[in-house]
């Protein structure tokens, strides 16, 4: 009787153990945050210059789901003056190549305005079992020569 008992009970917990487990989700995160999107990495490959750059801060949370990023500093541009609106574009086009797909556009598929003003918006995506939102804040300096932008960007997986 004793063996039976012992018998039941490792069964019991190898099961507990087992399901227990294989139920806990394992997160990956999109292209966009395992590497893909580096868009500072970009502005400087495609002739900006980034001034005042802060380190980019980050976040992978694998328990609750969840990552984000964060790009931060200022842009000059050596050829001809560095737009709201053409960083914007920059900004949409990048996160599209790294994601191998197009994103909804929240950020430049707005009405024309003066490039003396700042442009704010977002791209939104969904690749694999993961949402994505990149908010994009870009503020041009009082002479229209350089441009300060803040990227943000964060995931969740779907449920």
């Amino acid at each position: 009787m004793k063996a039976v008992f012992t018998h039941a009970f490792v069964c019991v917990v190898a099961a507990l153990i087992f399901f227990g487990t294989s139920c806990r989700r394992s997160t990956s995160f999109s292209p966009v945050l395992q590497g893909g999107f580096e868009p500072v990495n970009a502005f400087r490959r495609h002739d900006y210059t980034v001034q005042n750059e802060a380190r980019g801060e980050s976040i992978r949370n694998a328990e609750y789901g969840y990552g984000w990023q964060s790009w931060c500093g200022t842009l000059t541009r050596t050829s001809g003056p560095a737009t709201c609106s053409a960083i914007a574009v920059f900004i949409r086009d990048e996160l599209n190549r790294a994601l191998g797909g197009t994103a909804l556009d929240e950020l430049t598929a707005r009405p024309a305005q003066s490039e003396a003003e700042p442009l704010t918006g977002m791209l939104r995506y969904n690749k694999g079992a993961v949402h994505g939102d990149v908010h994009v804040w870009l503020t041009p300096n009082a002479s229209n020569a350089a441009v300060s932008y803040v990227i943000f960007v964060r995931e969740e997986r779907l449920k």
